[in-house]
């Protein structure tokens, strides 16, 4: 469920072969006995030498539609004696009143916010279902969020997520940005480039913006080199601000990847079961971008190990027959979510030729600057 209706979305009609929107929301019961689900297995790993603490995790649609549920979880972690919980929510921002603000940060919620920069970029595409604005009030519960959490634990960070296409204008992003690092010093942005294969959105943006004397669809591609150019080939490396550095992580990545062996089939896809979601109907899934299709379990049975199992095998045989001699396989980043089509895994021609272009590029644009300045792409 949710009350925006982003152009982009995956669930929107440009995405033909994703479901579509659903009204369905978790009911307490089920939620409850996700977290003995997870509690079980959690302890099972940590029996077996796993470190980590536990994070709950949650998604949309919009979670905070569902705030009381969320309210209930965390009372029933507490009662259950489930130790050192972390929780994490993804929410669009508009939903926040003072009980949520307060709730949140006292319980030391690490929140993302999807907020994609400055007011054009963000109002074109994120808006509510009558399709009015949202930028405003997204920007002013972040600060009134971010001055709640300080209260509570002071220097805690807030996750941004800003979408982008070829039309966003990524100078104006970044010096929006900037000027919110003046209120909210610790925040993350992370980019996500609105996805582009198997879409109709990107036939939409151009019959859009045809007549648009603003954007047109080399607006990223040169603001992108407009910000290369200034911050990396003129001002060196240290003088590149925080929001511009992680436009190009792939740069900072490839320089400080992990060296030597890896598993080349595997991949940078997780291990299957790391991370676990829940829909409302009980499946399991491994990931929320893979949230309803693939189940690999339900509630009542567990886990599914037949299925797991093949998720694996057709995983593995799509990486050995078609990534295997392929050039940057050890830094490439897809997972099953990318081959997931029809309720299968099928290989994409069209990813695998992106995904590539991009490292290649990368790879060449990164050691050509690293003979003038070796330390341009430290982190």
């Amino acid at each position: 469920m949710c009350n925006l209706r982003c152009r982009y979305c995956v669930y929107s009609d440009f995405y033909a072969e994703k479901k579509t929107y659903s009204s369905k929301s978790m009911s307490k019961e089920t939620a409850f006995k996700a977290v003995d689900f997870f509690k079980t297995i959690h302890e099972e790993k940590v029996r077996r030498g796993y470190k980590d603490e536990p994070k709950i995790s949650f998604y949309g649609g919009e979670p905070l539609i569902n705030f009381e549920l969320i309210k209930e979880i965390v009372k029933y972690v507490e009662k259950i004696g489930f130790k050192n919980v972390e929780y994490l929510v993804t929410t669009n921002g508009t939903l926040m009143d003072d009980e949520v603000i307060d709730f949140l940060a006292k319980h030391h919620f690490l929140v993302g916010f999807s907020l994609d920069g400055d007011a054009l970029n963000h109002n074109r595409n994120r808006v509510y279902s009558d399709g009015d604005k949202t930028h405003d009030i997204v920007v002013s519960n972040l600060i009134k969020y971010n001055e709640r959490l300080q209260h509570y634990r002071k220097g805690a960070a807030i996750n941004i997520s800003c979408c982008f296409d070829d039309y966003t204008d990524m100078i104006k992003v970044t010096s929006f940005f900037e000027e919110v690092r003046s209120r909210v010093e610790n925040i993350n942005i992370l980019y996500n480039k609105i996805y582009d294969v198997g879409t109709t959105y990107y036939d939409y943006c151009k019959d859009r913006y045809k007549d648009d004397s603003v954007l047109n669809e080399q607006t990223h591609k040169d603001t992108i080199e407009l910000l290369f150019d200034k911050y990396y080939m003129k001002l060196g490396h240290n003088e590149i601000p925080d929001s511009v550095k992680t436009i190009f992580t792939t740069y900072y990545m490839i320089k400080n990847r992990k060296k030597g062996w890896s598993d080349v089939r595997q991949g940078n896809a997780c291990m299957i079961g790391d991370k676990l979601c829940i829909a409302p109907d009980e499946n399991i899934y491994i990931c929320e971008k893979a949230n309803q299709e693939m189940d690999i379990g339900n509630l009542t049975e567990g886990l599914d190990s037949e299925k797991i199992d093949n998720l694996y095998k057709e995983f593995f045989r799509i990486r050995e027959e078609k990534c295997s001699e392929c050039s940057v396989c050890r830094l490439c980043d897809v997972c099953y979510v990318h081959f997931m089509r029809n309720n299968n895994l099928q290989y994409i021609e069209e990813v695998c030729t992106r995904r590539r272009e991009v490292f290649e590029r990368g790879i060449k644009t990164l050691y050509s600057l690293l003979e003038e300045d070796r330390e341009l792409f430290n982190i």
